[in-house]
């Protein structure tokens, strides 16, 4: 329920109202933020991972330790897509106040 002088929340499975005038900032859920993060991290984790494949892994196919140029890009893209999901703004401001404190 909103109204033009107070606000209606939920925090905790309670209903919280607040007057306009005391509302500084709204925020919700950014799950779309999330995923788009997870992606882009997940393109340069596959990059990484095929660059180590041809320096690296090279390296270590003479020495006897043959890894899988699939495995190099599939740990890539894991380990990018879970640093994008954690560097990921969990949060996007949907409302802001003109007058700040």
């Amino acid at each position: 329920m909103v109204n033009s002088r107070r606000r209606v929340a939920r925090a905790d499975d309670q209903e919280i109202t607040i007057s306009k005038p005391e509302v500084i900032r709204v925020y919700r859920r950014s799950v779309r933020r999330r995923m788009i993060k997870m992606v882009i991290g997940a393109a340069i984790g596959i990059a990484a991972g095929a660059i180590l494949s041809g320096t690296v892994g090279t390296r270590l196919s003479n020495e006897g330790r043959d890894i899988p140029t699939e495995a190099w890009i599939a740990e890539g893209a894991g380990i990018g897509a879970g640093i994008g999901a954690l560097i990921a703004g969990n949060y996007e401001t949907v409302y802001r106040s003109s007058s700040r404190p």
